[in-house]
């Protein structure tokens, strides 16, 4: 069976912070989260290629696409796009779903002035299932949105 090797991080948020009423966050402490976040995300993009990794999958909730800027995203762009040639999956989550203004969304960037998605981008928009090959191996995967605002998949391989 072919080896396949591959990076995955969630949950990074840009954009978001807490919003509860009794925790109020100074700026200090969310402009340090943001830094961080932006390491993470280097140190992602650095260990995919020291591995080197076939792939790598984001499931979701990478931005907070209420609260996410423009400028914010076009840095997760840039990251996915330093990522090419390797195949970067992405399943959206309940903070950035897949709907037609999203900052994932097929067009969005690019009317903003922003970079477009790159090319190497794969984005689960819809649950049907999609047989996916990467070197010589084959999976299917498949994502649906439940009640609950939630993202669940489900991967089956190898395949001939």
């Amino acid at each position: 069976m072919p080896l396949l090797r591959f990076v995955q991080v969630s949950d990074l948020r840009f954009g978001h912070a807490p919003r509860w009423p009794s925790l109020r966050l100074p700026d200090r402490v969310i402009k340090a989260l943001e830094r961080d976040r932006k390491r993470l995300l280097e140190r992602v993009v650095a260990l995919a290629k020291e591995l080197p990794a076939d792939l790598v999958l984001l499931p979701g909730d990478l931005l907070d696409d209420a609260a996410a800027t423009p400028e914010q995203a076009e840095e997760l762009v840039l990251a996915i796009e330093e990522l090419a040639p390797r195949p970067v999956f992405l399943g959206p989550g309940e903070l950035d779903p897949p709907h037609s203004t999203s900052y994932f969304g097929p067009e969005t960037l690019a009317l903003m002035g922003k970079r477009p998605l790159p090319a190497n981008l794969n984005v689960f928009r819809g649950g049907q299932p999609r047989t996916l090959r990467v070197g010589r191996v084959a999976f299917t995967t498949w994502w649906w949105r439940t009640g609950w605002g939630r993202t669940r998949g489900s991967c089956r391989g190898p395949m001939p």
